[in-house]
């Protein structure tokens, strides 16, 4: 294989996948306005995309068990977000709901202080805008 991982070049590592016939994931975007490295469901899709092919190149080639261990809990995480995102769907609609109290209803006041944001996170959206 004439590639590595650590260079994180999705171009690539999917052309060395095909050629060498290996087990891997492509996650394709559709109707996404923009470009996929500079979207939000772009960037998702590739880091799933690079952890899940990581994964199974490890296990493929070097037998890694721990590699295997991840891929069942990443399974197993998966499964209850899918699990939470259908009970979230199956809420009440706020419409049926006879509102006992008009408080329920008002608009909370917005805060004059301002809540600082992470560095961390500054840092990584000025990594995805250059």
């Amino acid at each position: 294989m004439d590639f590595d991982f650590n260079d994180n070049n999705r171009d690539e590592i999917l052309k060395a996948l095909r050629e060498e016939e290996l087990v891997h994931i492509e996650v394709s975007i559709e109707n996404d306005k923009h470009t996929r490295n500079k979207s939000p469901l772009g960037l998702l899709a590739d880091s799933f995309e690079y952890l899940v092919n990581r994964l199974l190149f490890n296990i493929k080639m070097s037998r890694d068990q721990i590699s295997a261990s991840y891929i069942t809990f990443l399974q197993m995480e998966l499964d209850k977000f899918i699990a939470l995102s259908s009970m979230l769907s199956e809420l009440p609609d706020i419409s049926d709901i006879e509102i006992l109290d008009s408080s329920l209803l008002t608009v909370p006041k917005k805060s004059k202080k301002k809540t600082p944001i992470p560095q961390v996170f500054l840092d990584a959206f000025k990594e995805v805008e250059e």
